[in-house]
Order: structure tokens, then sequence, then C-alpha cells
């Protein structure tokens, strides 16, 4: 539960391909354009917190999968930022925060579309 891992929010990933695809090639440190695109890395402790802020009665169960748990902390838990910054002039805008607004809004948006 307190293994934090690298995501990254819509948002950022199409902003970051976007400026991978319109670099001069010639001014890339990596000519295949293989970018990593870092965005933000939380543990599920601290998602499931962040969404206690807007929903307060949320209520989760977790069973850890032993072998996913091992695949988990053999992940690196960041991105190196440096490439993407230097290169293409990208870094993540969007953090844990505002991911969870914009999921739950955007959640709560489909259920009232749907008449639940």
């Amino acid at each position: 539960m307190d293994v934090p891992l690298p995501m990254i929010f819509a948002d950022d990933l199409v902003r970051g391909l976007v400026a991978l695809q319109d670099a001069e090639e010639k001014s890339l440190r990596e000519p295949e354009r293989g970018y990593a695109l870092p965005g933000l890395s939380f543990t599920p402790r601290e998602l499931f917190s962040e969404i206690r802020r807007h929903v307060p009665d949320f209520k989760v169960t977790v069973e850890l999968d032993p072998n996913m748990s091992k695949f988990a902390r053999l992940w690196p838990d960041t991105l190196s930022t440096k490439e993407a910054l230097e290169d293409l002039g990208y870094s993540a805008r969007v953090g844990l925060p505002e991911v969870v607004e914009k999921v739950i809004a955007a959640h709560r948006e489909r259920l009232a579309s749907e008449g639940a």
C-alpha cells in the first residue's frame, strides 16, 4: 500500500506527445524519440486519502497480490524529468489533487447523464 508508482494524467501525456512530435530531430538527445514523459508518483494510500477529501465515505478493500507487489517494488518510483524538460520543454502540470478532482467530476457527470 505504500509503494509509489509513476503515473501520468492524460492532459499531461497529450501535451508531452505533441511537444515530442513538434520537436526538431536535430535537437533531440533521443533520435528515436524514446522519451519518458514523467507525470506524478503516488502510493495507493495517498490516492485513497485524496479521494476521501471529495468522497468522505469512500471505502476500499485491498487484497494485495504477492506477485504484483514484488513487481511494484522493482518498478522505479519516479522517472527522470531532465531529458523531456531540456529537449521538449515538457514538465507535468497536473498533480494528484487535480487528477482526483477531474476524475471524480467526470465520473459524477457521467452518472448524471445516465440518470443514475
